[in-house]
């Protein structure tokens, strides 16, 4: 298979002034920011594996949870096997919060908007209620503006910075996260070599069906794919 990622590009980049920068700003911005009622929110996507390799520059000793919806609608098991070696390596101790989306019948199939709603709603219903009792009520994303729709006006709005959430990627684009992933020689998800440097780990999302997990398992796995699609009513 012939990468879609170019890793010339993003190494140029990441040798450029206006990068080095960005990376410095981001760092100055979580240290003045980073406490202990935070915790990071991972997904394994690219984007949230430069959050976190940021923010444990700064601290280390901030828990890492992931709501995992399994194998392979979150990763494949190559993708698993090779991530949590390398994530163990780095001394990344992350929570994972198994949801099976599949198996919970209380889904509206409907249409596509009840089913992005519940799904918001009860996906990281786990993973909160273990933040709250641990005393961790600021998470920490890897949310970013430039993938555009609510999430670019909620982040425009609040600079990346709310009570409850920090964004410090809010301003980067995605030539600056690979060029950070090619920097610090951090693996990503199989995802990208398929479907390209601005694909989004989510199943159903903006241009799910063209850049999403969705139109990965239409290619790779199909059986799982019809799975999605009868779910989902699509």
């Amino acid at each position: 298979m012939t990468s879609k990622i170019s890793r010339a590009e993003f190494f140029l980049r990441s040798r450029s002034k206006a990068f080095a920068s960005r990376e410095q700003r981001t760092l100055e911005w979580l240290r003045e920011r980073l406490r202990g009622d935070c915790y990071l929110s991972w997904s394994a996507g690219k984007d949230s594996m430069v959050m976190v390799h940021l923010c444990r520059r700064i601290r280390t000793d901030l828990p890492i949870l992931c709501a995992d919806t399994g194998v392979p609608y979150r990763w494949t098991q190559d993708d698993k096997d090779h991530i949590t070696e390398w994530t163990d390596k780095q001394g990344w101790q992350i929570r994972y919060f198994h949801w099976n989306k599949w198996g919970d019948k209380s889904l509206p199939g409907d249409n596509l908007a009840s089913y992005r709603a519940h799904v918001h709603a009860s996906q990281f219903t786990e993973l909160n209620g273990w933040a709250a009792r641990n005393s961790r009520e600021r998470r920490v994303d890897g949310m970013r503006a430039q993938e555009g729709g609510s999430r670019a006006i909620f982040l425009r709005t609040c600079r990346g910075e709310s009570s409850l959430h920090l964004s410090p990627l809010w301003q980067w684009d995605t030539r600056d996260v690979w060029a950070y992933l090619i920097k610090y020689d951090i693996p990503w998800l199989s995802i990208y070599d398929h479907v390209g440097p601005n694909a989004r780990n989510g199943i159903i999302g903006r241009n799910g069906e063209a850049y999403g997990r969705f139109v990965y398992l239409r290619r790779y796995y199909p059986a799982e794919y019809q799975l999605a699609k009868t779910l989902l009513h699509l």
